[in-house]
C-alpha cells in the first residue's frame, strides 16, 4: 500500500514542480516584455520629459485695493459730504475700493522648438508620428517624413 502511494505522489510533485517553474518562467518572460515594451519606452524617454519641461505652470491672483486706508476713506467721504452727497459719503466711508480678482497663468522658465527637438532626437526610434517634421533624419538635415499605409 505504501509502495502504490509513493508511486502516485511522486510523479504528482514532479508535475507540480513543473508546472510552478512554467508559471515563473511565463511570469519572467511577460515582465520583460512589458518592461522593454515601445509604448513604455516612449511614455519613459518621449512624453515625461516634454511633460516636465511644458507644464511648468504657476497661476497667479491678485486684488487690488483702491483706498486701503481709513483716512484715505475719510478724506474722500469728506469730499463726498462737501458736495452734497451725503448717502454716497456713508458708502465711501466704509468702501475700499476693491478690485475684482484677476488670474494669470505665468509659464515657467524658456520654452523653445530647440529643447522639444532635443529631448525628440535623443531617441528617434521612439519617436511617434504625432511628432513628425520635428526630427531630423539620421546622416542628414533634411527632416524625417514617414510613409503610412
Amino acid at each position: 500500500m505504501t509502495e502504490s502511494i509513493s508511486s502516485i505522489v511522486g510523479p504528482v510533485k514532479t508535475l507540480g514542480g513543473i508546472a510552478r517553474e512554467w508559471f515563473n518562467l511565463a511570469y519572467r518572460k511577460a515582465k520583460k516584455e512589458l518592461e522593454e515594451s515601445t509604448e513604455r519606452q516612449q511614455f519613459e524617454k518621449i512624453y515625461t520629459p516634454l511633460r516636465i519641461m511644458l507644464l511648468d505652470i504657476h497661476i497667479t491672483t491678485a486684488q487690488s485695493i483702491r483706498y486701503p486706508y481709513f483716512s484715505w476713506r475719510c478724506r474722500r467721504a469728506i469730499k463726498c459730504l462737501m458736495n452734497g452727497h451725503y448717502n454716497k459719503a456713508f458708502y465711501a466711508l466704509f468702501d475700499k475700493g476693491k478690485s475684482e480678482r484677476s488670474g494669470e497663468a505665468e509659464y515657467g522658465g524658456i520654452f523653445s522648438l530647440e529643447s522639444v527637438k532635443k529631448v525628440l532626437t535623443k531617441n528617434p526610434h521612439l519617436v511617434p508620428p504625432l511628432f513628425d517634421g520635428f526630427v531630423p533624419a539620421s546622416g542628414s538635415g533634411f527632416l524625417r517624413n514617414r510613409q503610412t499605409g
